[in-house]
């Protein structure tokens, strides 16, 4: 999920900090803070997956395509409009997935009475009707739509359409050429594996090429169809560290912005390790809880799209009640779990809970991938 700008940090006092928090409101998401006036923790972010129906079937994929629930629009409209207003700080990004999103039928329709309510509507899309259905996305932003991510898993087609599917990787380069023609804000996302990771240089590049303003890369988490394809450790946790520490660099020899939602790259990235000292309510590192909320198709709440565990159905409780009481949200915002409790780096990391759970079966366990 996630697609946002990094936010420079020096040694400026608060006036840095009072320019950073306003400039995340605009542009990164990432980045979350603990309003103190509020009382509260804001969901920056808000991921709705419309559909758990999709025209793909890819190796790494997280999502149950045997699941038939999914709201109409009128019922996603009514769960959202109470979310939308109880915050005094508007939700700056919401994003649309799935499943494939462009599969829902009312799409168009959704996406306007969103566009009206944040400031980022994004579609996270495989490309597929993008590319074969070009006025599709003519219509999506007419409603709205202003980010668009499409799905890439390497510059090389052979290795790109094993993962998603023979002649995948034409009709990807097919709706980037749409998308240019359209010109949409357009980011690819890479899932990183045992196939593909070494290709992540190149991908960048690619992505550059391509006129994209950024390339996303988060290593795959074993759950889903994933968990019978790749393991955990298809990315050893050095290489994994070796991968995340190059990003700022290559990121600057292509001049695109090279990003992830992962948690340890804040760990690896100078411009936020000075945050984990501070004493501020500035919170990086895992967004689940803190400032990232995710509705699933069939209008449950999770802590995020990677973690099946329900906190609750918006179609009977109440979205604010979930997000400011349930046990979960408190502990992940608390990250007193396992390894996390006394590591320095616990307020700009926290590790990854679907990760914990792959590994051990347990939660609030150690992520293997910490290499601390």
């Amino acid at each position: 999920m996630a697609i946002f700008q990094l936010i420079p940090y020096n040694k400026r006092t608060k006036r840095t900090l009072h320019l950073a928090k306003k400039r995340a409101r605009i542009t990164d998401p990432s980045g979350y803070w603990e309003d103190k006036k509020m009382g509260q923790y804001f969901p920056f972010v808000l991921q709705i997956d419309v559909t758990p129906r999709c025209n793909l079937d890819c190796l790494h994929c997280r999502t149950s395509h045997g699941a038939t629930g999914e709201l109409n629009s009128a019922e996603w409209i009514e769960i959202l409009g109470p979310i939308f207003s109880h915050f005094r700080r508007r939700i700056q990004w919401v994003v649309i997935g799935g499943g494939e999103p462009t599969l829902y039928p009312e799409l168009g329709r959704l996406i306007s009475y969103i566009s009206r309510k944040t400031r980022v509507v994004l579609l996270m899309t495989n490309g597929v009707l993008i590319a074969t259905n070009p006025p599709l996305l003519e219509e999506l932003m007419a409603a709205g739509l202003n980010r668009l991510q499409l799905s890439l898993e390497s510059p090389v087609p052979e290795i790109h359409d094993t993962i998603r599917g023979q002649g995948n990787f034409y009709l990807v380069m097919q709706a980037a050429q749409v998308c240019h023609r359209l010109n949409i804000n357009l980011a690819f996302r890479m899932t990183l594996n045992g196939l593909n990771w070494p290709q992540y240089g190149e991908f960048i590049t690619l992505c550059k090429r391509l006129g994209a303003k950024e390339a996303n890369l988060r290593k795959v988490i074993p759950v889903g169809k994933a968990e019978a394809n790749f393991s955990w450790d298809c990315i050893s946790p050095q290489d994994h560290c070796k991968i995340l520490t190059d990003f700022p660099q290559l990121g600057e020899k292509h001049g695109i912005l090279v990003n992830s939602e992962d948690p340890y790259r804040f760990i690896v990235d100078p411009r936020f390790q000075r945050l984990a000292s501070s004493n501020s309510c500035f919170l990086r590192g895992c967004p689940a809880g803190t400032g990232h909320a995710y509705i699933s198709p069939e209008g449950q709440v999770r802590p995020c799209s990677n973690i099946p565990f329900v906190l609750g159905d918006l179609r009977e409780e109440s979205f604010v009640d979930i997000w400011e009481n349930h046990e979960w949200m408190i502990r992940l915002r608390e990250r007193n779990y396992a390894k996390c409790a006394d590591c320095s780096y616990k307020t700009i990391c926290g590790g990854c809970r679907a990760m914990a759970k792959a590994y051990s079966g347990d939660w609030w366990g150690v992520d293997p991938d910490c290499w601390l």
